[in-house]
């Protein structure tokens, strides 16, 4: 038998953990191989790079709503990574959120819109409200 989570529950789950919950930082991390629910991906490393700290709060993650009967949590403020320095980085195609500055456990992951190299000298920012996480 399959089973699931209605949608109440998964924006529930969504609102706790991506605004209001713990942990109280969540850290933001760019991947050259997309993690799974299973596997961790590849994050990216260079001279620049590192995650970034958002405040679990309202104002990096508002309220969730449903999508096609998926809960969706977007992010509310620009996250911006970088500049590389020293050398360019490699692709980045995916963002997920940790709960450490470095090693922790990944929470929500998800693609990039289009795949991005970020060359020395160059940032990578994640605009408002395309940072997206589903739970459902």
């Amino acid at each position: 038998m399959a089973g699931g989570v209605g949608n109440h529950y998964a924006q529930a789950i969504l609102d706790y953990y991506l605004g209001s919950g713990a942990p109280a930082t969540w850290y933001a991390a760019l991947f050259s191989v997309t993690p799974s629910d299973s596997a961790a991906g590849t994050e990216l490393s260079g001279s620049g790079y590192a995650r970034i700290a958002l405040t679990n709060n309202a104002t990096n993650f508002p309220a969730s709503t449903v999508v096609s009967n998926v809960a969706t949590k977007v992010t509310g403020t620009t996250i911006t990574f970088g500049p590389a320095s020293g050398s360019d980085w490699a692709q980045a195609i995916a963002v997920g959120l940790y709960d450490a500055s470095t090693g922790g456990n990944l929470g929500w992951w998800g693609p990039l819109g289009t795949p991005v190299t970020v060359t020395v000298g160059q940032s990578l920012s994640v605009a408002a409200g395309s940072g997206v996480f589903t739970e459902g």
